[in-house]
């Protein structure tokens, strides 16, 4: 199980650049939205913060449960499977990165194919690393960031975008 799923150590070194690189696609990206007259934040997002019976527990479910979940999923389980096959590691990494692009269903087009892009940054690490702990970490750093944001916005209304 460990071996399938990666689920080996990574140095600090390699960590950090991963983490890194994260940060630099969230700031391109987000910049991008921004351009485009984008909200940072979705509308359903917003929502979901807004129903939530337990903050804690909806700040736990997506900077922990998500990561580790959907990681363990689409950059483990599914990663492997495919990349084991006839359709190889890059195709593992596409397919995968468009698989949890899908289950986004909540985003529109525009945040689904930065999922896509996201997935494809994920894909890499895990290819790079060999450790399913470097795409958790990465994935945890991006949904704090996006979970941040929409606390933010509920919170303090769009004014918060100059903070940025």
């Amino acid at each position: 199980m460990r071996q399938y799923l990666s689920l080996y150590p990574v140095t600090p070194g390699p960590l950090f650049r991963w983490l890194g690189m994260m940060v630099t696609f969230i700031v391109l990206s987000e910049s991008i939205a921004m351009l485009l007259g984008r909200p940072l934040v979705p509308d359903s997002a917003v929502a979901a913060y807004q129903k939530a019976s337990s903050l804690p527990l909806l700040w736990m479910t997506v900077i922990v449960m998500a990561p580790v979940l959907e990681e363990m999923l689409f950059r483990g389980v599914l990663f492997e499977g495919i990349g084991r096959s006839r359709c190889g590691p890059v195709a593992a990494l596409m397919i995968t990165a468009f698989a949890w692009a899908l289950i986004h269903v909540k985003y529109g087009l525009f945040d689904r194919v930065t999922v896509f892009a996201a997935g494809i940054l994920l894909g890499t690490a895990r290819m790079k690393t060999r450790s399913l702990y470097t795409t958790m970490a990465m994935h945890a750093v991006a949904n704090l960031v996006a979970i941040s944001e929409t606390a933010l916005v509920v919170h303090f209304g769009s004014r918060y975008a100059w903070f940025i």
